[in-house]
């Protein structure tokens, strides 16, 4: 069940909200004899207001069935450090009926969420996420907005109007129109990644036959962070296409659905669900750890315990001829190496033998929660921003922390089944300050009924 939850995903999902949301491009006409942007004289505000006018009665006119591509660059600030990512996708639209339809693409350059699908229809939100199938509509039930093709513009709402408008450049290819906009009182709504929009420049291209053909944006504005506002600059562009052509694929059948989003409480059910764990049990572990996109180490662990009686065996990397077993009785172990004896001495089981006080620990930090239920089980999930996390909690081999994905799968009679933790970060300089993620997988069963082996006799 690792990594079934669409953590991680979720820290893009205003920049999603906002691309339903608008659209727009920035192409001005016409230049001197020097080749420099010719300039018109200013048009009267009754030109305007006529200008305006052809604008929204072209934007009336466009079909309801269409595809567009999106695509936006947007560079974070704070100050100390910059990071630039791409957001990147396709959508095929038919809002011709009752409901609206859309199939939303993230592609492969998307920094955070390529490959994802999402299907909107309705009021229903279903986002498919390789072999995953998850109802999210509850996360955007006060999110999903209603527009018609006159105000439309993926990249956020904006406020059209003839006062915002700034140019129109006809040529003959078609006709561009050009709106600026300052501050939010003329957007209100986030636009792209920027929330708190500072100043905002939109364009809108129609061909010669008078189709919408692409919109560009440019904005600049902050972004909330964890413990800091963010300044961000963005830029995109949307290209547009089958009008009247596109057919949007029908959402498949969801094999879990997202029912809560309350942190608190799903905080308290995940850490109900681990303290309710027996001192009898079986714990088998899957660790890895992938650098720079290859795995560096594999690490399988299998513990039974009873108490303070415990056998634990741990191979790396599928070595069994190196494998380490070691028996625990109260306060003594005795430890072999293959079929070798090593030592017999002092030191009773690790107190997180069995992967769960860290991850519980760590749930504390986490500034989103998600609850899931499928596939029998239920699930409770989520992101730890690596800002948010102590000076002096770390992670061997981890320089810095990005984020963290928790996820704790519970059987149906409450009991945790599974718990997955996923550590991205970086290494340290020393070996290259490489993109690195550690990855726990924590399986229990026979809760109550594990039989722990006697220590061998001396």
């Amino acid at each position: 069940m690792a990594g079934m939850g669409l953590l991680g995903k979720r820290v893009a999902f205003g920049a999603l909200a906002a691309v339903l949301a608008l659209g727009l491009c920035a192409c001005k006409g016409g230049s001197d004899q020097n080749g420099a942007p010719a300039e018109a004289p200013a048009a009267s505000s009754e030109d305007k207001a006529a200008q305006f006018a052809d604008f929204q009665e072209l934007m009336s006119s466009q079909a309801d069935n269409y595809t567009y591509d999106y695509r936006e660059t947007y560079t974070l600030d704070n100050g100390s450090w910059t990071e630039e990512s791409v957001s990147s996708l396709t959508v095929a639209c038919d809002d011709a009926g009752d409901v609206s339809y859309q199939h939303v693409t993230y592609l492969p350059e998307d920094s955070v969420l390529a490959g994802l699908e999402q299907y909107f229809v309705g009021e229903k939100v279903i986002e498919v996420n390789g072999e995953i199938v998850t109802d999210v509509s509850i996360e955007y039930a006060d999110d999903l907005v209603e527009m018609d093709m006159a105000e439309f513009c993926p990249a956020g709402k904006v406020e059209y109007s003839a006062e915002t408008l700034s140019d129109v450049a006809q040529s003959d290819d078609g006709v561009t129109y050009s709106f600026a906009f300052a501050g939010p009182e003329q957007v209100p709504d986030d636009m792209g990644m920027v929330s708190d929009v500072e100043s905002a420049q939109v364009s809108v291209r129609f061909n010669g036959e008078g189709v919408l053909v692409q919109q560009t944006f440019d904005a600049s504005g902050t972004a909330n962070g964890i413990d800091e506002a963010f300044s961000v600059t963005t830029s995109g562009t949307i290209d547009f296409s089958k009008w009247g052509e596109t057919d949007v694929p029908e959402a498949p059948e969801p094999s879990s659905v997202m029912t809560s989003t309350d942190l608190a409480a799903t905080q308290k059910a995940a850490a109900e669900s681990v303290a309710a764990l027996p001192d009898n049990l079986t714990c088998v572990t899957e660790s890895e750890v992938v650098v720079n996109g290859e795995s560096q180490a594999l690490v399988h662990a299998e513990v039974l315990r009873n108490g303070r009686d415990a056998v634990l065996y741990v191979e790396t990397d599928g070595n069994e001829d190196e494998a380490l077993l070691t028996f625990f009785q109260g306060d003594e172990n005795m430890v072999f190496q293959g079929d070798q004896f090593v030592s017999k001495g002092e030191g009773g089981l690790p107190e997180d033998s069995t992967g769960t006080e860290q991850a519980l620990a760590l749930i504390d930090y986490a500034d989103t929660g998600y609850t899931y239920d499928g596939y029998g089980l239920t699930e409770y999930a989520f992101i730890v921003d690596g800002s948010a996390l102590p000076a002096d909690m770390s992670f061997d081999g981890v320089e810095s922390v990005d984020s963290i994905t928790l996820e704790y799968w519970v059987n149906p009679d409450g009991s945790l089944y599974e718990v997955y933790m996923a550590v991205n970060g970086v290494t340290p300089d020393a070996q290259g300050g490489e993109p690195v993620v550690m990855s726990v997988t924590a399986s229990y069963s026979d809760l109550g009924t594990t039989e722990v082996p006697s220590m061998p006799e001396a």
